[in-house]
């Protein structure tokens, strides 16, 4: 088994592969962080550092954004459902208050799960 996590490196946020036992630490030379691997292994849900809801495999192969996602505003933190079907983030730009949102992991059926005037933040399965 293996884990996913970001690395500041020169600098630059980039997020690596290892396994569980920390050995193996493999750079995918993708700039971001709030990374979340999906539940089936085959993809790495992670915000770029300025925002937004990004998949790529765990070799840094095929990295790209969801952008429904982006429709609502500068979104972070996405964190996979238990079957991998969605991914949870949230956003601050559309209403100037951060709200929780989810979206199909084909980048589909954009749903916002809050509206507050509360910071919500930070959503996990």
């Amino acid at each position: 088994s293996q884990i996913v996590f970001s690395r500041v490196v020169d600098g630059r946020w980039l997020l690596h592969t290892a396994s569980a036992d920390g050995t193996d630490v493999t750079c995918l030379d993708v700039l971001g962080y709030a990374c979340d691997w999906s539940p089936d292994g085959q993809w790495v849900a992670y915000s770029p550092l300025g925002g937004g809801v990004w998949l790529v495999r765990p070799d840094g192969s095929d990295a790209h954004a969801l952008p429904a996602a982006e429709s609502v505003g500068t979104a972070w933190y996405p964190t996979w459902s238990p079957d991998g079907s969605r991914l949870a983030f949230y956003s601050n730009v559309r209403d100037s208050n951060y709200e929780l949102y989810t979206i199909g992991s084909d980048g589909s059926d954009l749903v916002r799960l809050t509206s507050s005037t509360y910071y919500d933040s930070d959503p996990d399965w």
